[in-house]
């Protein structure tokens, strides 16, 4: 990562489309079609998917986040939360 994408502030809001438009590549759905309050388990994600998107993630957002943390955080909302650290949130 370059160190201006480090500094780069990001939005939750911003993860969760992230988020959305990942699952609903791997799921062939529509993005408006993954509600961010269900459980990652409702859309049947197994570990491999998680794995992919925490890498997504990482990259997006230049952040380091524990591959686990798809088995601890239920819904998309909460991993995107995750994924964001407050201090590189958007203010």
């Amino acid at each position: 990562m370059t160190g201006a994408r480090e500094e780069q502030d990001v939005s939750i809001e911003a993860a969760v489309e992230v988020i959305r438009r990942h699952l609903a590549e791997l799921l062939a759905m529509e993005p408006g079609e993954i509600d961010p309050e269900l459980p990652l388990s409702a859309y049947g994600l197994d570990s491999q998917s998680g794995v992919s998107l925490v890498v997504v993630l990482e990259e997006w957002s230049g952040t380091s986040i524990d591959a686990g943390i798809v088995m601890n955080r239920p819904s998309v909302a909460d991993l995107a939360a995750a994924a964001v650290p407050p201090r590189k949130r958007r203010r």
